[in-house]
């Protein structure tokens, strides 16, 4: 199996297991704020780093809406 183009026999298996993480199809957010949920995989992420989540997963016009 490759990971980008590498097998991933040759990654330290401590680091490529921090470097990945579960999105399940239908996600649960738990009893906090959007920014906490956010923070559940990374607990030292910035805000920058949040934001740039959002944007990665095209979450931004959800977490703005009135619904939310």
């Amino acid at each position: 199996m490759l990971i980008d183009g590498k097998d991933v026999r040759c990654y330290r298996l401590d680091h490529l297991r921090s470097r990945m993480g579960l999105v399940m199809q239908e996600p649960t957010l738990f009893n906090y704020s959007v920014k906490e949920n956010i923070l559940y995989g990374n607990l030292k992420a910035s805000n920058m780093q949040i934001k740039e989540a959002v944007d990665i997963a095209n979450a931004s016009e959800f977490i703005e809406s009135q619904a939310l």
